[in-house]
């Protein structure tokens, strides 16, 4: 291992610690610039070809993606709050850019200071401290600023960019899927893949609704035999049953990895409609739909209220399938239309 008898601010390009006030950098944008890097044949596998030496201190190649993402979150920060204060203009973009890039970070961990002095030549890790972008280190530079054109509102940003690629046949859950993951609401289940096929559990669904509306546990948390205070799923299960939003399946039972239902869904939404004091019930008795009748009759009110508000529709048989598992497309389509009506 090479040791640097110099400060190294500028390796602190990739692996930033520097905490910053938080502007409108979203998770999506960071994710946007980390893809056009991750598809870069030479800079990553650089890094990740250093980690088997610092196995036993817990580098990994998912620790090096974070910490490179962090970096970049801050790399954005910074300059969303340089162009706030007119320091950051689209004429000199790309010099501030590569300012802030190698001279703002403040610290960072000694073992990715060594990954970085390991990975590249003694060459590039002495034009990074120079100051200077080196030919290895182009392909983060320049990710970084042509996204940010578009991220820093120079160019036109439009409707948002989802970061997945395996939506193929459900691109019609695309703006909805990019929508909530922009905002934190629910996330891929890698970098890249979503699963939109994939069936959502209840605990899934509880937790995407306690995110979505920022749902907190009253005083008296209830407590169901199939969850447990170690299950990740705790406390937002404990918040929508304390609030009488989830009710279980019975014998103090939730139903921990079933899979939700439709039907289900709705209720859970319509009843956050109520609490949020943002939705009446409909006064009709039918849906509307050709399978009414399978509808069960805990979820007739909130089914109907939430079709004629637009948030669910049926199949193009005109079926709402109420017991069918959702998948995690639809959820995220239900999901978003409902987020949008209670934050008109």
């Amino acid at each position: 291992m090479r040791l640097l008898k110099k400060s190294i601010p500028a390796l602190l390009l990739v692996f930033s610690l520097l905490t910053t006030t938080a502007f409108a950098i979203t998770n999506a944008d960071t994710m946007r610039v980390f893809k056009k890097v991750y598809q870069d044949p030479t800079f990553l596998p650089q890094l990740y070809d250093a980690v088997p030496l610092y196995h036993e201190l817990s580098v990994t190649e998912a620790s090096v993606n974070e910490k490179f993402k962090d970096s970049i979150r801050t790399v954005l920060t910074v300059a969303e709050a340089e162009k706030a204060e007119g320091l950051l203009t689209e004429e000199n973009l790309k010099a501030r850019l590569k300012n802030i890039t190698i001279d703002t970070a403040a610290s960072m961990e000694a073992v990715y200071i060594a990954l970085c002095t390991d990975a590249f030549s003694e060459e590039t890790v002495a034009s990074l401290l120079d100051g200077n972008i080196p030919q290895e280190f182009e392909p983060l530079y320049l990710a970084i600023a042509s996204e940010a054109y578009v991220i820093l509102g120079f160019g036109k940003k439009g409707e948002p960019t989802h970061v997945f690629d395996d939506l193929g046949n459900h691109l019609w859950a695309e703006k909805a899927i990019a929508y909530l993951f922009d905002k934190d609401i629910l996330n891929g289940v890698s970098d890249f893949a979503f699963m939109p096929a994939a069936n959502v559990t209840r605990e899934q669904f509880a937790k995407m609704m306690c995110v979505a509306f920022q749902i907190e546990a009253s005083a008296e948390k209830p407590s169901f035999t199939d969850v447990w205070k170690e299950d990740w799923f705790y406390p937002y299960v404990t918040a929508m049953a304390s609030r009488n939003l989830i009710l279980g399946i019975g014998d103090r039972m939730f139903g921990t990895g079933q899979n939700i239902t439709r039907q289900d869904m709705a209720v859970l939404m319509f009843r956050i409609g109520e609490m949020l004091g943002v939705m009446d019930r409909s006064s009709s008795k039918t849906s509307g739909f050709e399978d009414d009748r399978y509808i069960a009759s805990y979820a007739k009110t909130a089914v109907i209220t939430m079709k004629e508000l637009g948030i669910i529709n049926g199949n193009e048989l005109n079926c709402f399938n109420p017991t069918m598992s959702a998948t995690r497309a639809e959820a995220a389509q239900m999901l978003y239309r409902f987020h949008q009506y209670v934050n008109k």
